[in-house]
């Protein structure tokens, strides 16, 4: 909810939603991170959120919470970070 208000109160225009994975999921690990970042967006548009004010940024495998080997699984890694611009 906390996301939504700050777009319905104007302290924000848009959120960019990134999706992130760990280097040892299974499938690419640009989808799993991409329907990360989906399923936030569409959560946030159940709540009331305009879908254009909903942007889907590029998570890199580079920008781990906790860097790792390939293959090695972290959960922290596996995540979704939602940033708020006034643009």
């Amino acid at each position: 909810d906390t996301a939504v208000q700050v777009l319905a109160r104007g302290y924000a225009k848009t959120i960019v939603v990134t999706g992130y994975s760990d280097a040892a999921e299974f499938m690419d690990d640009a989808k799993i991170a991409d329907a990360r970042a989906f399923s936030v967006r569409s959560a946030l548009v159940r709540a009331g959120t305009a879908v254009e004010k909903v942007k889907i940024g590029l998570g890199k495998q580079e920008e781990a919470l906790v860097p790792t080997p390939p293959g090695t699984k972290e959960p922290q890694n596996r995540r979704v970070e939602m940033s708020f611009r006034q643009e």
